[in-house]
C-alpha cells in the first residue's frame, strides 16, 4: 500500500486500502512535495532519513522533537505489545517482593562486613555489590513496567482508565484554549 498525497494539510494523507479500495487518512509527515512519511508504518531508518533531509527546510526543532516523541511512543507501544500481551498484578507484586528480598540480602551482606570473625572482606563486598545491583535493576524494571502500564503501552487486567478530567474541566480547558488561541505546534 503506497501513501497517496492529496490536497490535505501536512500531517494527513489518504491511503488506498487494497481490499476495499477505500481511502483512509493516516498520520504522516509531509517532508517535501514528493515525499510523504507514513507515521503508522514508517521504519525508524526511513523516519530519520526523511526528517534529517528536511531539517533545513522549515521543520523547527520543537516540531522535530514532537514528531520524534510521537514516533518513539508508537514504536515502543508496538514493540512492547508484540512481546508482552499483558502483565498480571500478581506478577508485579512478585517483582516488588523479589526486590525487597534482594535489598534485605544486600543489607545483611553489608552488616556482615563488621562481623568480628569475617575473613573474606573482598568476597563479602562482592556479594553485597551483587545484591545491590540486582535490587537496583529489579527496581528499574518495576518502574519501567509501571510507567508502561500508566502510558498504556502495557495492559494490566483489572485496571480501568477512565476519563482523566470531568466534563466541566474539559470544557474550561477548551474555553481557555479558544480564548487564548493556543496551537499544538510551537
Amino acid at each position: 500500500m503506497k501513501p497517496v498525497a492529496t490536497g490535505r494539510p501536512a500531517g494527513c494523507v489518504a491511503r488506498a486500502e487494497k481490499s476495499t479500495g477505500v481511502f483512509v487518512q493516516v498520520p504522516c509527515v509531509l517532508v517535501n512535495p514528493r515525499t510523504v512519511v507514513n507515521m503508522a508504518t514508517a521504519s525508524s531508518s526511513i523516519f530519520f532519513v526523511e526528517v534529517w533531509r528536511v531539517l533545513g527546510r522549515g521543520l523547527n526543532p520543537a516540531r522535530f522533537v514532537a514528531l520524534l516523541d510521537e514516533f518513539r511512543q508508537k514504536v515502543t507501544q508496538e514493540r512492547v505489545a508484540a512481546r508482552i500481551q499483558e502483565v498480571k498484578q500478581d506478577e508485579l507484586i512478585a517483582l516488588v517482593k523479589l526486590q525487597a528480598e534482594l535489598k534485605a540480602r544486600y543489607l545483611v551482606a553489608v552488616l556482615d562486613l563488621i562481623a568480628p570473625n569475617l575473613t573474606d572482606i573482598e568476597g563479602t563486598v562482592t556479594e553485597a555489590r551483587h545484591y545491590r545491583e540486582l535490587s537496583e535493576e529489579v527496581g528499574k524494571g518495576i518502574q519501567s513496567v509501571v510507567d508502561g502500564v500508566v502510558a498504556r503501552e502495557i495492559s494490566m487486567a483489572g485496571l480501568e482508565f477512565g476519563v482523566e478530567f470531568s466534563p466541566e474541566v474539559e470544557e474550561a480547558i477548551e474555553r481557555f484554549v479558544a480564548e487564548n488561541h493556543i496551537d499544538g505546534d510551537a
